[in-house]
């Protein structure tokens, strides 16, 4: 499980430094960020929502969930910033009784996600070899 974790992070970190859209600088803490609203979003498509549409709230509270201490300023920071990036679009406005804005992926938030994909594939077919013979100093 923790070499899995780890590879992931590689995945993660290998994505990041190899994004084909000069437009678009996105770091490891913004994939995460990336990766829990595709969570959100897919768990409301397994439950049959017709459109599926994730608000700052529930981003919040996966973030809690997965114990990333993001507090809720950073929250909408990060997606203020994904919005100006492309990569989310908002869908409903917010009204004037407070209720929440509604956020959905666009194409570019859709190839991120299969970028991540794509690499953590090729990090999990790649072997590792953790022996001191490429390190002479250790």
């Amino acid at each position: 499980m923790f070499k899995q974790y780890l590879l992931f992070h590689k995945a993660l970190k290998a994505a990041g430094d190899d994004l084909d859209f000069e437009e678009v600088r996105i770091n490891r803490q913004m994939y995460t960020f990336v990766l829990c609203i595709h969570l959100i979003l897919s768990e409301k498509k397994d439950r049959g929502e017709v459109i599926p549409f994730v608000k700052t709230i529930e981003i919040y509270r996966v973030m809690r969930f997965f114990k990333i201490n993001y507090g809720k300023p950073v929250v909408y920071n990060y997606v203020a910033k994904l919005e100006r990036m492309g990569v989310l679009e908002k869908v409903a406005k917010k009204s004037k009784i407070g209720k929440a804005q509604a956020y959905v992926t666009t194409g570019l938030g859709d190839y991120l996600l299969t970028h991540v994909e794509r690499y953590y594939e090729k990090t999990m077919k790649n072997p590792i070899d953790f022996s001191t013979k490429y390190h002479p100093d250790l």
